[in-house]
């Protein structure tokens, strides 16, 4: 399937993705699991040409409260500031989202988790 699309996550509509700002079309294999599984079931027998508008609840999954990890600051880097990147030796990412001079805190949830994305779809070609 080769589409047209704006995800944007919502209520304030920050978009993600927009093929046309890009120039690139979204392009996938229907059953191979390379978009979102409600995204894929909506795009189901839909023709070239047609179009929806699909929002996904959690599409980046639930936000979960025990991602976020309170650290002594002994143990972040001597340079660690807020929106820093971290890895743990277990190699999940964290964003820096405090640092005071006790402790930093970290957010390993994806930065959309537990938001609604909305999908503009239009379907250009089916191969």
């Amino acid at each position: 399937v080769v589409a047209r699309c704006v995800a944007s996550v919502q209520p304030e509509g920050t978009v993600l993705q927009d093929t046309d700002r890009d120039r690139t079309p979204l392009e996938f294999v229907m059953g191979k699991e390379q978009v979102l599984p409600a995204l894929e079931a909506a795009l189901l027998g839909l023709r070239e040409g047609q179009s929806i508008t699909l929002d996904v609840n959690e599409a980046f999954g639930p936000y979960l409260p025990g991602l976020v990890v309170h650290t002594a600051r002994g143990n972040a880097p001597e340079n660690v500031k807020v929106g820093m990147q971290l890895h743990a030796p277990n190699g999940i990412i964290g964003v820096v989202t405090e640092v005071t001079p006790e402790e930093v805190t970290v957010d390993a949830n994806p930065p959309h988790a537990g938001r609604t994305v909305r999908f503009e779809i239009e379907v250009l070609e089916i191969r």
